[in-house]
């Protein structure tokens, strides 16, 4: 069965319903800035290991019983071979549901009872070498299968994974081929094995939250964080953007590991890195799994990330921190990044772009700005921005992958810019799409 053919519309009638997404029965409370630990970190190494070589080391290292021995027998004997419609090793598309899980206290299951503070799809696409990150808010309102309306995060605590995959998979109509179960305490000593990871600093951090022991005091530049500072750029949250801010911290940390971990002085650290992730890591993967995604993997480009968080609104109006989600965007996410359906326009006009720019590219904005416009483009604003990291921020459906492609062409600026998809926040005027330029 093909793709297509497995997608599903998302049940908008949970949204809808008046009884379920209430904005007079319920709101946001500041409480969502003052979580004990944030668990972007989990994010930034999850979906390094998983994208790097570090996946081969994996096939080599870790025990047979973390990885589905049954399977795997299986596998050795032919028996799941003879039980597929064709020797396919690799399916045109593979969704992996990432979550992250903090711990219960001491001497207790790491992944028993625990709530998912990360919930990431990972798309791989095969055909256009590609792997697409849709990230799912915490506290996203949903319909949780035999306990009624709660957040999402709840599911993984009230059913295990069965119950957290059954959520995920009826509320956005995405088909889960593989999960990863990770604690947050394993990532801290995966980071302490590698030592440092270059990472470009984009401005100075400050920022003291004693209630939850987080103490940030960082310069900017590119530099080599040590664990401790790792830590601190990932939970960094006093952030004017938000949101769009961590996830370009998450796209710069997830760009540094993978650098640290292809790196020659890393390939002997392979070995403590998997046993530390094997102390902290669930998964339903085999070594057959692995080694499948080893081999797409190492074709993927991570400069050509595409990302998003799946938009909404905080909830109004009671003690409970709900994240709203709005239906159709997030339908319209999950068909560009999950199922890879755009709807390129040619009617549309001229794509209306947002210039930010680094004071290192001041000299030569004008030239730039002549490049785009002679390709048939319309920059309507452009500003000086503190930024350092290159982006391609898509405001619109209007920039297609296509479209972005060709602006990584024809500016050599965008070489390394991942996208980011934002619906509602414009740093300079109402445009299609917002490009960061650095060097």
């Amino acid at each position: 069965m093909s793709d297509d053919n497995n997608k599903k519309e998302i049940k908008t009638i949970d949204f809808n319903d008046n009884s379920f997404f209430n904005e007079g029965e319920s709101h946001f409370v500041s409480s969502m800035n003052n979580t004990k630990k944030d668990t972007f970190l989990t994010k930034l190494v999850t979906i390094a290991v998983l994208l790097s070589f570090c996946i081969i080391a994996l096939v080599v290292f870790v025990p047979f019983d973390k990885l589905n021995a049954p399977r795997i027998n299986k596998y050795l004997k032919g028996e799941e071979f003879k039980e597929q419609n064709s020797f396919d090793i690799f399916k045109k598309r593979e969704n992996i549901l990432v979550l992250g899980v903090d711990s219960n206290g001491d001497d207790t299951d790491p992944f028993e009872n625990t709530r998912t503070d990360t919930i990431m799809i990972v798309s791989l696409d095969k055909a256009s070498k590609t792997a697409n990150i849709v990230s799912v808010p915490r506290d996203s309102k949903v319909y949780i299968d035999g306990h009624g309306i709660d957040k999402i995060n709840s599911a993984h605590a009230l059913g295990g994974i069965e119950l957290a995959l059954k959520t995920i998979q009826s509320m956005f109509g995405v088909r889960i081929d593989h999960y990863i179960l990770i604690n947050y305490e394993g990532l801290k000593e995966i980071v302490k094995v590698l030592g440092t990871i270059p990472v470009n600093v984009d401005k100075k951090m400050r920022y003291t939250d004693r209630a939850g022991h987080l103490y940030v005091n960082l310069e900017p530049g590119k530099q080599e964080l040590d664990a401790e500072q790792v830590e601190q750029f990932a939970r960094f949250r006093h952030d004017a953007v938000g949101d769009i801010g961590r996830m370009e911290r998450q796209r710069m940390l997830i760009q540094g590991i993978l650098t640290k971990l292809q790196s020659p002085e890393s390939i002997s650290k392979l070995p403590e890195v998997i046993s530390v992730a094997g102390k902290y890591v669930k998964t339903d993967m085999t070594i057959f799994d692995l080694t499948r995604y080893a081999g797409v993997a190492k074709n993927i480009n991570t400069d050509n990330l595409v990302m998003a968080t799946l938009p909404g609104h905080p909830s109004q109006n009671s003690y409970i921190s709900y994240w709203i989600l709005e239906p159709d965007k997030v339908q319209n996410i999950i068909d560009r990044l999950v199922y890879r359906i755009e709807e390129d326009n040619p009617q549309a006009g001229p794509l209306m772009i947002s210039i930010l720019y680094n004071a290192s590219l001041s000299d030569k904005i004008d030239e730039i700005k002549a490049a785009i416009e002679e390709n048939n483009m319309k920059v309507i604003c452009m500003k000086e921005t503190k930024k350092s990291n290159p982006e391609v921020i898509a405001h619109k459906n209007t920039l297609t992958t296509t479209k972005y492609k060709y602006l990584k062409n024809i500016l050599p600026q965008l070489k390394k810019a991942p996208m980011t998809i934002s619906y509602d926040l414009f740093y300079c005027d109402e445009s299609d799409v917002t490009l960061v330029l650095a060097e």
